[in-house]
Order: C-alpha cells, then sequence, then structure tokens
C-alpha cells in the first residue's frame, strides 16, 4: 500500500508526491517521536493498527509512563492480525499505561465497507492523493473501513455512531449507513488550510 504511493511518478519523472526523507538518517528514533508527541499534546488517543513494539519501547523509555497516563484518554486497538506479531510488547504496553482499551474487530470491517469507485468519487477534489493510491493497490471490489472506524471513535467517542459494550466497539444498528458516510468523509477529506504565519 505504501509503495504504491511512494513509486508513484509525474509526468517529468520526479516523485508524485514531495517528500524529503530518503535515508533513515532523516527519520527520528520512533520511540522518542512517539513520546514526544504524546508529551506536546494536552490530551492524546493512541489508535494502534500494528504490533505493539514501538509503543511499547517508547512507553519504556525513563518517565515516559507517567506521561503517557497523564495524556492519554483513550487508546483503540485495530484487531487486524498484526497485534500477534509482538504478543510480549502488547502485555508490557497494557500493563505499564492502565488505561481501558476498546478493540475494534474483524467484524467492524465486515460491517462497514465501502465501494471502491465511491472512494474515486470522493476523491474527486485530488487528480492525485496517496491514500487513494493505497487503496487501488489493495485491489479489492470494496474498502473494509475498520482502522477509519478506529480513528473516527478515538478522535469522536460520543458521535453516537459507535457503542462499547466489554471493552469492543459495536456499531450503532440505527445508524450503519450513516456511519459510513462519516468513515468515508473522515479518510478523504481534503487537508486544511495551513494558517497564517506570525498571526
Amino acid at each position: 500500500m505504501v509503495e504504491a504511493a511512494v513509486n508513484r511518478k509525474r509526468a517529468d519523472g520526479q516523485p508524485q508526491y514531495a517528500r524529503s526523507i530518503q535515508r533513515v538518517t532523516d527519520t527520528a528514533a520512533p520511540d522518542a517521536m512517539l513520546r514526544n508527541a504524546i508529551t506536546f499534546s494536552a490530551e492524546t488517543a493512541v489508535v494502534l493498527s500494528a504490533p505493539a513494539t514501538w509503543l511499547a519501547r517508547s512507553v519504556a523509555l525513563a518517565g515516559s509512563a507517567a506521561q503517557y497516563r497523564q495524556h492519554v484518554k483513550r487508546i483503540v486497538i485495530v484487531e487486524a492480525g498484526d497485534l500477534e506479531r509482538d504478543t510480549a510488547a502488547m502485555h508490557s504496553l497494557m500493563t505499564s499505561l492502565a488505561i481501558p482499551a476498546v478493540s475494534v474487530g474483524a467484524d467492524i470491517g465486515k460491517a462497514l465497507v465501502v465501494p471502491l469507485d465511491r472512494v474515486h468519487a470522493a476523491f474527486m477534489w485530488s487528480p492525485a492523493n496517496p491514500v487513494a493510491d493505497a487503496v487501488d493497490a489493495a485491489r479489492a471490489a470494496e474498502v473494509p473501513l475498520q482502522d477509519v472506524a478506529a480513528v473516527h471513535y478515538a478522535v469522536y467517542p460520543d458521535s453516537g455512531l459507535f457503542t462499547v459494550s466489554g471493552g469492543r466497539l459495536a456499531i450503532n444498528p440505527s445508524k450503519q449507513s450513516e456511519c459510513v458516510d462519516a468513515l468515508l468523509a473522515l479518510a478523504t477529506a481534503k487537508p486544511a488550510s495551513p494558517g497564517a504565519r506570525g498571526g
């Protein structure tokens, strides 16, 4: 999915999407970067849709666990098969934070799908978009919205589109269509214009 966007070229042969990262040394250490993102935010929601390895290492940095407990209000975990790749990290993370997590199961992805052509229509505002490239790379007629549901709940827990029972996310049955519309809008939204500098 990432490769499709990274390798896309413009007509002149240059990368479609400008980027300054060319080598590993152009990046930050992931554990410190995650810790800093938490530390400098008054309130944070964490969505985990990958092995917990680097997040657990971030929490293990000196003084980080207290910062996470202070700033993180919600943890939403996407059950997409990746968590099992580092179960020790997942156990360490949950033990260190002691913050209740909400799990988003595969049933959410099966229930909340959108046809690929509808995704393309939602991206009509942009002739080139890395999210659209990633979706196309999956080569599926329908796009499951499991991860987007996790992000939506993390940001808008009181939207009424979802309920939580026993630590698991569930769709409000009367709002399934509205939920799909909201998730598609979130995933395909235009980026906000940058604010004026110095103002």
